[in-house]
C-alpha cells in the first residue's frame, strides 16, 4: 500500500496522465480486499456521513445529466470521487507509514 501511494506521486511527475493509474490500482485493491469482508466492516458515524455525502454528490450529478440530457463527460469528476470510497476504507485499515 505504501509503495502504491509513493508511486502515485512519481507517476504524476513522470507519466502523462499518470495521476489515473495508482488511484485506480489502489481502489481495485480496496474493492478486492473489502468485498469478502462487507459483513464484518463497521463504520463510524463520520465515515458513514462522508460516504453518504460522496454518494449524494455523485447522484446529484447523475440526476442532472439525466434531466438535462447532458453528455456522460459531465460525470467524470464526480465518478472519480466514488473511487475514493474504497481508498478511504483501505487507508483506515492500513494506515500509511511515514518511515516506509
Amino acid at each position: 500500500i505504501n509503495l502504491l501511494v509513493s508511486l502515485f506521486f512519481l507517476t504524476v511527475l513522470i507519466v502523462p496522465k499518470g495521476y489515473n493509474y495508482a488511484p485506480i490500482i489502489l481502489s481495485a485493491i480496496g474493492l478486492i480486499y473489502f468485498i469478502p469482508l462487507k459483513k464484518k466492516l463497521s463504520f463510524s458515524s463520520e465515515d458513514k456521513k462522508l460516504i453518504f455525502s460522496f454518494l449524494f454528490y455523485f447522484s446529484t450529478f447523475l440526476l442532472s445529466i439525466i434531466i438535462n440530457k447532458d453528455g456522460i463527460r459531465e460525470i467524470d469528476n464526480p465518478s472519480r470521487l466514488l473511487l475514493f470510497i474504497p481508498l478511504l476504507l483501505l487507508f483506515k485499515n492500513f494506515p500509511i507509514k511515514r518511515k516506509t
